[in-house]
């Protein structure tokens, strides 16, 4: 018996280290192991009533297209009964510097467009300094965060509210700083 309750907690302790907590310098692959629900429950402040991992659009389309079942997909989402709606991180397939600066330009540059086109208001589009290495908002709703060597990723609230900016700033501290934090150590 106390063979079992030793085993039970060392692979508890083990489960733990693997955990989200540790992404060692590196976004993963899945989404949903950025944050537990848990996590995300403490850093918004807001009650997680579940999370699951979903498919952009694009990647929806990509497969229907091309005749193949779904993949897992790039988003994990964390539906809270809040204003806010769900909440999703995206780790994008393609996490290179290179794709979030040429996405930044196109979202800056189409912000423009729109001013000068049908004179709506340029601050849809916003930078945002403090968080990683780069960050941007747009539609008020989604924030893209660059992590120097480990990509980037999206936050991104259901609906837009007023307080997105802070939520989802907030969420992407947490996020990079896990992403800074040392690897756990090996016994």
């Amino acid at each position: 018996m106390a063979l079992r309750a030793g085993l039970a907690i060392a692979l508890v302790v083990a489960c733990a280290r693997m955990g989200p907590s540790h992404m060692q310098g590196r976004l993963p692959d899945n989404p949903c192991d950025v944050l537990t629900p848990a996590q995300m429950s403490i850093t918004s402040g807001l009650e997680v009533t579940s999370s699951s991992r979903a498919e952009t659009i694009a990647e929806l389309v990509q497969a229907r297209r091309g005749g193949r079942a779904s993949s897992a997909g790039t988003i994990c989402r964390y539906d809270t009964s809040s204003p806010f709606g769900s909440i999703a991180i995206e780790v994008p397939a393609d996490r290179r510097a290179e794709t979030f600066a040429s996405s930044r330009a196109e979202a800056f540059a189409t912000a423009m467009r729109r001013y000068r086109d049908r004179h709506e208001f340029p601050r849809s589009t916003a930078a945002i300094a403090g968080v990683g290495t780069d960050a941007w908002l747009v539609g008020g709703a989604s924030l893209h965060v660059l992590v120097r060597d480990a990509g980037y990723f999206t936050v991104t609230t259901q609906n837009a509210r007023p307080e997105s900016r802070d939520l989802l700033t907030r969420i992407a501290r947490r996020i990079v700083a896990e992403l800074a934090s040392p690897a756990p150590a090996h016994d």
